[in-house]
């Protein structure tokens, strides 16, 4: 029986490990998608033209060997964006990753279908899918990616169920059946929030769009800066998360602090690394959502149509904390809870865009699930992701690393907080397809 390696996903990163395999003369590899089209993922899914990258194109190369990769194929196939300072639609990114897929010929077998289960098979695994098939593997990799956000904690909970409500907010219903002057509450405020509200505005939505800023926080928008070498050093940097803040608020005085985040990429793997446990729990509680504005900016002709937006009346940003919901025939009241008291908000639709659930064990993912029973897997200690080596071999609840199993990009987030983004999750897919062929 012959046993190939197995692929887990089929977003970014589980494709550019098919293609780095595929590259290095792999053959028999199979890369699993419940999706209908792969290479795209969430992040590149989108088919609205005012979605655009968050990195300038110049940045975006798949390919860590070659910078210039993206801009090429942009010069080759789409000439009016081929420059490397612009912020260029996110569905031009899928076509991209497409082409490279497509360049692995039969090297790589894309299968239409969902894991649910891994079973041991000898030195290898079973992989068991929701359509019925059973995969033999040498290897498997899983590129699960990110993973639906968790419903709020509200006093009505059992809203959640009702049509009017939206848990995941790139889910194909989102819009459905929402009438052009109907009012929506989209909850949260970060990149999905931006995403949601661009599309209902190009739609020329008249409706109200409210956005629920627990914080008041939004993402901020790129700006030219020039760059620095990293202001901090992980050998001499604080290891508690209010030595850094307090380092960094330093090290920006007198500076564009774009510069200074943007300095830190080299090395926040390291700093991360270098803080306890705790520490690192203090931080996701109370400093993370400031860091995510900072660190995850926007094009800035998308920050600039959101506040053309707010300036016409279109949207509104309500800096509130959610209480729960009370739901009629003719809508929803969203109950808040606003520096001034309590107030409510009236609408037809309500969108979670919190952001995607990072806690593993709050999952309700079954192949999650699977590895976690059978001890194939284990959280890493915040729960960010699973537990790995330093080269993405999961940890069983044995302790010890496996050598058929491996993962990358989100999965890894509490080992290494910096693994969401091309330039990152780039050179892990790589690196993985190095291991996986020595």
């Amino acid at each position: 029986m012959h046993r190939g390696i197995v692929i887990i996903g089929g977003g970014f990163s589980g494709t550019m490990t098919a293609v780095h395999l595929a590259r290095l003369g792999a053959r028999g590899v199979t890369l699993l998608e419940r999706r209908d089209a792969p290479a795209r993922g969430v992040a590149y899914g989108t088919t609205h033209d005012c979605h655009l990258l968050n990195v300038p194109a110049g940045k975006m190369s798949a390919l860590p060997d070659q910078p210039d990769h993206f801009v090429n194929w942009l010069a080759k196939h789409e000439p009016g964006h081929a420059d490397a300072a612009a912020f260029v639609p996110r569905l031009l990114y899928a076509r991209y990753l497409e082409t490279l897929l497509d360049a692995c010929g039969d090297a790589v077998a894309v299968i239409r279908d969902e894991a649910i289960a891994l079973h041991p098979d000898g030195d290898g695994m079973m992989v068991e899918t929701r359509g019925g098939r059973a995969l033999p593997a040498s290897k498997v990799v899983l590129a699960l990616g990110n993973f639906p956000p968790g419903n709020p904690a509200i006093s009505t909970p059992g809203f959640y169920s009702s049509r009017r409500y939206v848990q995941w907010a790139w889910a194909p219903h989102t819009y459905e059946g929402l009438q052009p002057d109907d009012d929506v509450l989209l909850v949260g405020s970060g990149l999905t929030a931006i995403d949601k509200a661009l599309v209902l505005i190009e739609r020329g939505h008249k409706g109200q769009i409210h956005i629920l800023a627990r914080r008041g926080l939004k993402p901020q928008q790129h700006a030219p800066a020039a760059p620095l070498a990293p202001v901090l050093d992980p050998a001499t940097a604080p290891r508690t998360a209010l030595g850094l803040l307090r380092a960094l608020r330093r090290a920006i005085k007198g500076r564009e602090w774009r510069a200074v985040i943007d300095s830190l990429r080299p090395v926040t793997q390291q700093l991360w690394a270098n803080l306890p446990v705790r520490e690192k729990q203090r931080f996701i509680r109370r400093l993370r959502p400031f860091w995510d504005v900072l660190r995850h900016r926007v094009a800035p002709q998308v920050a600039q149509r959101i506040e053309q937006a707010i300036e016409q009346g279109l949207v509104t940003v309500h800096v509130a904390k959610l209480h729960g919901f009370h739901e009629d025939d003719s809508g929803v009241d969203a109950l808040i809870e606003t520096p001034q008291g309590r107030r409510k908000i009236h609408v037809q639709r309500v969108i979670n865009c919190t952001g995607p659930e990072s806690n593993y064990r709050n999952l309700h993912h079954p192949l999650v699930a699977n590895l976690l029973e059978r001890g194939l897997a284990r959280t890493d200690a915040l729960a960010l992701g699973l537990d790995t080596d330093d080269r993405g071999a999961l940890i069983g609840s044995d302790g010890k690393a496996s050598n058929v199993l491996f993962t990358l990009g989100p999965a890894l987030k509490g080992k290494l907080w910096e693994t969401t983004a091309v330039p990152e999750l780039r050179v892990q897919a790589r690196d993985l397809a190095l291991r996986l062929m020595a």
